[in-house]
């Protein structure tokens, strides 16, 4: 759980490093902390829930949600440049903090029939 909290963190910080006055070095380095944090981070979240939800109908529709939001994140990033770059880089990194909130107390939770 802990490496998944962390994982967020670096996820916020990688977006925040974008509001910065970027040079190639700053923008290699947020581009390769969120990629990290995408390829390190999935594969606990689906054992996550692989682990809290043994009928596997959250799994499966984890998914679904996935794809979802690939397409619907880039259209509200496309809404919000058009307020300033840096306006849509702060709604990414409120928008990972909320979904780590809403996420947490299922992580803290015990697997499901066990408590």
């Amino acid at each position: 759980i802990w490496s998944l909290l962390f994982a967020g963190f670096l996820g916020v910080i990688s977006v925040l490093i974008l509001t910065l006055a970027l040079d190639a070095s700053r923008f290699t380095l947020a581009v390769f902390l969120m990629n990290f944090v995408v390829g390190f981070a999935a594969p606990f979240y689906l054992a996550v829930l692989a682990d809290r939800d043994p009928s596997g109908r959250v799994g499966s529709f984890a998914y679904v949600l996935n794809l979802g939001a690939s397409g619907v994140g880039p259209a509200i990033a496309a809404l919000l440049v058009g307020s300033g770059y840096n306006t849509m880089l702060y709604a990414a990194a409120g928008i990972y903090v909320l979904g780590y909130l809403v996420a947490l107390p299922v992580l803290m939770r015990g697997r499901e029939g066990t408590d």
